[in-house]
């Protein structure tokens, strides 16, 4: 179940958050080196938390960063964590480093998205593929969400071979990641990707391929066919908000045909 945590008094925030993540005061009181009665007394607002004591149950509760500025806020501080645009100044090493990493994995393709999946950046071999797989069509732009563009019956969806297998895993780790995130955005593109499958009649248990580790993802165009897997990179060390949530998802072949492909859309490309 989705409630807001962002808003309310610190005590219920922290109680809400510590039941979300499975902590019992007592374990949340030894992993944040606080005695257990102090953290009572702060759960039920008869003892005020320090910020340090707050920055503290965060790292413990693994909060994002927009959630540790909420339960700062709650407890009557200022947040702690900025969140510029990638448009501004303070951030424009960060989208040097994506559009040099973006850049790096050409032919194969990759994006830059939100946590919720939103679409911020995506490279040639990305638009190539799309290009190459819809004739044209420009999903990427279409649709503007990784999730929405790989669900709806109009986006990668026709391509997508084995889609009624692949959705099993898809949504089942948007919903997981919607409540560990406490998400409503994440949520509510769960339930509409939901939507976009009732017309399927029945759905088939994740199956591994056996040649690779990975899950693959296989795209089909005629008699064609382009099997990949994918890695998602983020910001280790990020101080921002916005820098936390950007993920960069990676598409590497999985094997030599479709990377001979990718190959040769790219040099059609550089032809043009």
């Amino acid at each position: 179940m989705i409630q807001d945590p962002t808003i309310g008094k610190f005590g219920d925030l922290l109680k809400r958050w510590r039941k979300i993540r499975r902590f019992s005061q007592l374990e949340l009181a030894l992993a944040a080196n606080v005695s257990t009665r102090h953290l009572s007394f702060v759960e039920t607002g008869r003892a005020h938390p320090g910020d340090d004591l707050i920055l503290r149950l965060a790292e413990v509760l693994q909060l994002s960063l927009q959630h540790t500025n909420a339960m700062l806020m709650a407890a009557g501080y200022a947040p702690r964590f900025s969140a510029w645009s990638l448009e501004d100044d303070h951030t424009g090493l960060v989208r040097a480093a994506l559009v040099r990493i973006l850049a790096q994995h050409e032919p194969h393709p990759a994006f830059v998205t939100t946590r919720n999946y939103d679409l911020i950046m995506a490279n040639n071999g990305a638009h190539q593929l799309i290009d190459w797989l819809t004739d044209g069509d420009d999903l990427l732009t279409r649709f503007g969400n990784s999730y929405r563009m790989l669900f709806a019956t109009d986006g990668l969806r026709p391509y997508l071979r084995d889609f009624d297998r692949l959705q099993t895993m898809l949504l089942k780790r948007l919903y997981e990641e919607s409540i560990h995130y406490q998400s409503p955005a994440l949520l509510q593109l769960y339930e509409t990707c939901m939507a976009d499958v009732r017309d399927l009649q029945s759905v088939t248990p994740v199956e591994f391929d056996p040649p690779l580790p990975v899950m693959t993802l296989v795209l089909q165009k005629h008699h064609l066919e382009l099997a990949f897997f994918s890695t998602v990179t983020t910001f280790g060390t990020a101080i921002d908000v916005t820098t936390q949530e950007l993920r960069i998802e990676s598409l590497f072949p999985a094997n030599a045909e479709t990377d001979q492909l990718l190959q040769a859309l790219g040099t059609e490309n550089r032809l043009k």
